[in-house]
């Protein structure tokens, strides 16, 4: 794996990745928020995204931004360890919402505040590819970024974790959310 790094502006992840021999091909974004790493991945040539976000208004932004690229595919539903219907807490700055409540985020972030809880639809990486709404052999990459809840998402994922060639994930070293 790679070992942890602080990020900087001149941190260029698909060129780490490379020196691993990883070339992405493709790109499963799972919390999207408003898509702003589209540019990076057109730098590095990525050929096919993904963008899962769980919110219901930023996925309504991401399908208006990307309604004239055949490459990207924007898919709006929460990524868990099964589907059905989740809780969804949205928080005041809308980076901070999660499947899971906020806990220790409240003391290091006190700005940022709960302010409604919405149903989801849910499902899982692994639907993902076995209902075939995404062809796996197109992703080899998988980026997620869903406050607290990776373990939880790559635990509906456990038979298609072997098509990524890298796994990119935020880590919380606290318990930020519940």
């Amino acid at each position: 794996g790679i070992a942890p790094k602080a990020v900087s502006e001149s941190y260029d992840l698909f060129q780490r990745l490379g020196e691993y021999g990883v070339l992405a091909r493709g790109v499963l974004h799972i919390g999207a928020h408003q898509g702003q790493e589209i540019l990076e991945y057109d730098r590095a040539g990525v050929r096919r995204v993904a963008f899962v976000e769980a919110n219901p208004d930023l996925a309504t932004g991401l399908r208006q931004r990307f309604k004239d690229r055949s490459d990207v595919t924007v898919i709006e539903t929460a990524i868990t360890d099964r589907p059905g219907t989740v809780d969804f807490h949205i928080t005041s700055m809308d980076q901070s919402s999660s499947v899971l409540p906020l806990h220790k985020h409240l003391d290091l972030y006190p700005k940022i505040r709960h302010e409604r809880t919405i149903q989801v639809c849910a499902t899982t990486i692994d639907s993902l590819f076995d209902q075939r709404v995404l062809d796996p052999g197109e992703f080899n990459v998988l980026s997620i970024d869903i406050q607290g809840a990776e373990f939880i998402a790559l635990s509906g994922g456990l038979r298609s974790l072997g098509h990524f060639d890298a796994i990119i994930s935020e880590v919380n070293y606290d318990e930020l959310y519940k």
